[in-house]
């Protein structure tokens, strides 16, 4: 997955979180409002859940956004809570007051009846007297007393209902502020827990960054190392000048045609008077024409046959197979023929010869020191013999072609 394509869902996850909070949020209070303060654990535990996604998708975004999300929680849980105390603390002012209203009442309500208690006894003696007009006046009093009473009794008791109101109001309001302090408690311990987290998280990211720096590290070091191993092992089996498997090579090609015990012709070659070339040109020229001779000779053997440069002026030849003499002079036939045709350098033409040393494995040798004695041999033999020519390896060295 790209960085761009990961940051993309990085801000998906965060909008979803922050929308999931919100929605968590406004369901609380209504259902705090409702009365139904039962499922406020159950939403402040999904809004904890929700804080810890937004952390672990988008890191630092999301660390930051949880605590904006908590701390704005917490401060307003903190406000409803701090009205709640207050509108409490004013109830509980009025009711004092109340109780106090209360009291005087029914103080005044004790007296009104004590008074139609006496009005009574007096209009009972009155009517023993049979004094008409202190009847009539203790009657008058009697009821204007009973009329005060029943005002009286009225106000007791809506200055009891009153303050049953207050009662009810006053503890509403303090047990709703007291339900109200997880509210508060439960965001900081969020944001306590998501910076918790945070930190566990930044430090993880860091050490896995340090971690893909060690293997790049690692891997750039290795990829160097393969390098110096690759041109260590070209240096050690390929020719600089030309590009060609080198002597080693050659051996080791050899070797393992002996191991197979694979019958196959060697054909060792040694250009002519290749010194007088760099002593009168220059070794610039006579590199110039073994590059363009080695090139040849790689064209011309293809990848049936093995051809490397085993020395200065020297070449070999691994021809695979249970040849004659006749196919291999056939074949050292069109080798003369495309090192017969000159070689430009520097505006000159240059032409050489070559002479052919042929050994046969495992006729003439079953090792690759014995092989290059009788290869050595043979080309001796044919430079001896006029150069410019094969010659095959024979116990008595005589058998030119």
């Amino acid at each position: 997955m790209s960085m761009k394509k990961k940051s993309g869902n990085n801000i998906f996850v965060m909008v979803v979180c922050i929308l999931a909070f919100a929605a968590l949020f406004m369901l609380q209070g209504k259902f705090t409002r409702d009365g139904h303060t039962a499922y406020n654990g159950l939403f402040s535990q999904a809004m904890v859940v929700v804080s810890t996604i937004l952390v672990i998708s988008a890191s630092k975004k999301g660390f930051i956004a949880g605590i904006i999300l908590n701390l704005f929680t917490a401060v307003w849980v903190g406000i409803m809570s701090l009205r709640n105390f207050m509108s409490s603390k004013d109830a509980s002012t009025e009711l004092s007051a109340a109780k106090d209203e209360l009291l005087a009442a029914q103080g005044e309500l004790a007296s009104a009846t004590d008074g139609v208690v006496t009005a009574e006894a007096e209009l009972a003696a009155a009517q023993a007297e049979g004094i008409a007009e202190k009847i009539a006046g203790l009657t008058e009093k009697l009821e204007g007393l009973k009329g005060q009473v029943g005002g009286l009794t009225g106000k007791v008791t809506g200055l009891s209902e009153k303050v049953d109101g207050l009662t009810d109001k006053h503890e509403g309001l303090r047990a709703a502020a007291e339900s109200q302090l997880p509210g508060i408690l439960v965001p900081i311990c969020t944001i306590v827990t998501i910076a918790i987290i945070y930190i566990y998280l930044t430090r993880t990211q860091k050490m896995h960054e340090e971690l893909s720096e060690s293997y790049e590290t690692l891997m750039e070091t290795n990829r160097i190392i393969k390098e110096k191993d690759e041109k260590l092992t070209y240096l050690a089996y390929y020719d600089l000048l030309t590009g060609m498997p080198n002597r080693q090579l050659f051996i080791d090609k050899l070797e393992d045609n002996i191991s197979k015990q694979a019958p196959c012709v060697v054909i060792y070659t040694d250009i002519d008077d290749f010194k007088k070339i760099n002593d009168v040109y220059g070794h610039n020229v006579g590199d110039a024409m073994l590059i363009a001779y080695a090139e040849r000779l790689k064209r011309f053997c293809g990848e049936i046959n093995f051809v490397s440069r085993i020395g200065g002026d020297e070449f070999g030849i691994i021809l695979n197979g249970n040849l004659n003499e006749s196919a291999v002079l056939e074949y050292i036939e069109k080798i003369r023929g495309i090192i017969a045709e000159p070689v430009e350098v520097n505006g000159a033409l240059f032409r050489i010869t070559m002479s052919y040393g042929i050994a046969f494995y495992p006729q003439d040798g079953r090792s690759t020191v014995e092989i290059f004695r009788c290869t050595d041999v043979a080309v001796f033999n044919a430079k001896a013999n006029g150069k410019d020519r094969p010659y095959f390896f024979s116990q008595q060295s005589q058998y030119m072609r």
